[in-house]
């Protein structure tokens, strides 16, 4: 079984070993973001654990998906109008993702790009065969076949690797233009925490009525145990999405801390700086055929992505640098496919300790 989560099953540690740099994933984040993150849940924390009203002796029945309780918050993250979207929560974007692959049960499953597995594998499970996005609908009329469209759903990540209708204007027009076959767009933004609110697809929803974001709070948060995820939609979708997805799946006391989290606004923006400052900077330290092996990823993204992944992977490791093999789902083989995954060291001693490991020497370039 081949889920996103499964990129970890060959990695040994999840911390710096001696003589290791661990970067299969990104561990220096949240002192980067410009608010105190655990202070920010540990007072929430602490208020209800002391208060008369507390989220812990609730027992949401009357807001099962915690949308009354979440939607002010979250309208004003987003500077949305509340009358433009409704929320329902799950147990971390995981969670949702399990149960749109439910709802493409005998449907056609969509892919545009290279996405991460997930949604594929479930899709299957329930008897849809994933197809290429490419092969019926492109940016021009030509090629757009309705019939293949009929109440299928469509699948593409914000921010993707090598996929199309990123650009809030191209996803317009392909939520739009497969709207009349019943087709529905779902749209993963677990990354795009590292970006602005302003970036977010759920921008569209007041104009769209196909339309899944999902989001979560694991990303650059670095909240993954509280298990948040949000699919926002507009509300003449929202009764079909909660066919699948059960009620009162996200705990009141996690909804209490990523509200309080959300409530401080965007906190990104320091850390998507530094991201996109180290990468520059860093990328001078790759040796010139490593850097022919880098796949396409975005700036802001806190990690890179490279070809030729055992390999790839043994030779950092080689250097005292510890990868990881990432799969994704890719549209254009319709199989799992595999890159290396290396995050970004954000700190400064892990980023002077990367670029003397890849020079080979204790000696190497400063933290910029």
């Amino acid at each position: 079984m081949t889920l996103a989560s499964s990129s970890y099953d060959s990695v040994g540690s999840l911390i710096d070993q001696p003589g290791l740099l661990n970067l299969a994933w990104t561990m220096d984040e949240q002192a980067l973001l410009t608010a105190d993150i655990r202070t920010c849940v540990r007072t929430a924390l602490g208020y209800e654990l002391s208060s008369g009203e507390s989220c812990i002796d609730q027992y949401w029945v009357k807001d099962p998906y915690a949308e009354n309780y979440l939607k002010p918050t979250v309208a004003e993250f987003f500077s949305l109008a509340h009358s433009t979207f409704d929320i329902t929560c799950g147990a971390g974007v995981n969670a949702l993702l399990y149960a749109i692959g439910a709802l493409c049960r005998d449907r056609r499953l969509y892919v545009s790009g290279d996405v991460y597995p997930d949604l594929a594998h479930w899709a299957r499970l329930f008897g849809s065969t994933p197809r290429r996005l490419s092969d019926v609908i492109d940016r021009s009329p030509v090629n757009y076949r309705r019939n293949d469209l009929n109440e299928a759903f469509i699948l593409l990540e914000r921010p993707a690797s090598r996929g199309l209708y990123t650009a809030l204007d191209d996803l317009r027009d392909l939520c739009n233009r497969v709207a009349p076959a019943g087709a529905i767009v779902v749209v993963d933004e677990s990354y795009a925490n590292y970006f602005a609110p302003a970036f977010s697809a759920v921008h569209l929803l007041g104009e769209t009525s196909n339309l899944v974001v999902l989001r979560g709070l694991s990303k650059g948060y670095w909240l993954g145990s509280l298990r948040f995820g949000m699919a926002l939609t507009a509300s003449q979708l929202t009764r079909r999405i909660r066919t699948v997805v059960p009620s009162m799946q996200l705990s009141p006391l996690s909804a209490c801390m990523g509200k309080a989290v959300l409530a401080c606004g965007d906190v990104m923006r320091k850390l998507r700086h530094r991201i996109a400052e180290v990468k520059m900077h860093a990328l001078d330290a790759l040796p010139a055929d490593l850097q022919q092996c880098l796949w396409p990823c975005d700036p802001a993204l806190p990690y890179w992505l490279f070809e030729s992944p055992e390999s790839t992977l043994q030779r950092f490791r080689n250097l005292g640098i510890v990868g990881k093999l990432q799969p994704f789902f890719s549209e254009s083989s319709l199989t799992v496919r595999y890159l290396c995954r290396l995050s970004v060291p954000l700190q400064g001693d892990r980023y002077t300790q990367f670029c003397r490991k890849l020079a080979g020497s204790e000696s190497g370039r400063q933290y910029p």
